[in-house]
């Protein structure tokens, strides 16, 4: 469901732009009605923004094709796929949100340090949770038992 969300959210995003559209043609400017405002006034913010909101758009895409599929989930492989791209998602969405949202130097420090975090907090789950299954397949009683024909 959330998956739904941020297709819908990067989708309007790409619709209604930050700070908007000039509403009327400037000829001494090259202005022109329709032009998205940050497009003209901090073009790297905007190339930031376009680009990471497409990323975001399509890998939400991406995975909402995935989960439909019912064999997915049998595949280990597909799984990584599935967890990859749902982290690109994750933080294109949030790099998009940081270019599109401020202009002011001190709140796009603070903005790139929440990211910073969440990514070290993403990075550090990950980590655990792969070196909890590793422990997990190396204990004897986490195996499957096989039946032992001799007892028979």
């Amino acid at each position: 469901m959330n998956r739904i969300l941020a297709a819908g959210s990067t989708y309007q995003a790409g619709l209604n732009l930050p700070s908007g559209v000039w509403q009327e043609d400037d000829p001494d400017c090259d202005i022109v009605a329709g032009m998205p405002i940050l497009h003209d006034r901090y073009f790297r913010r905007y190339q930031a923004f376009f680009y990471c909101n497409a990323i975001s758009f399509l890998s939400s895409l991406v995975i909402i094709i995935l989960l439909m599929n019912k064999n997915f989930y049998s595949d280990r492989k597909s799984v990584k796929v599935l967890e990859f791209t749902m982290v690109l998602d994750l933080f294109s969405f949030m790099a998009a949100y940081a270019a599109g949202s401020c202009r002011l130097v001190t709140s796009s420090i603070y903005i790139f340090l929440l990211m910073g975090g969440v990514f070290t907090y993403v990075i550090s789950v990950a980590y655990h949770y792969s070196l909890l299954q590793h422990i997990a397949e190396m204990m004897p009683c986490s195996r499957p038992r096989t039946p032992n024909p001799e007892q028979h």
